[in-house]
């Protein structure tokens, strides 16, 4: 496949953070819209799993 950094390929991974998936493999990956954008980092040799949030904790409240 040869990815193109522009549309009608996802740009949120391009270079932002998200990988860049494929939906099935029974798809043409040679099309854009056989990919979308994925988690943060990739699932490299592993099927696609849903992203995990990140738990931020930006305050604590010692009064209570």
């Amino acid at each position: 496949m040869t990815y193109d950094n522009n549309t009608p390929w996802p740009s949120a991974a391009d270079g932002w953070g998200p990988s860049l998936e494929l939906r099935a493999d029974s798809l043409d990956p040679n099309l854009p819209e056989s990919w979308f954008p994925g988690c943060i980092g990739g699932s490299p040799g592993a099927a696609y799993a849903p992203c995990t949030e990140v738990i931020q904790i930006s305050e604590i409240n010692y009064a209570s």
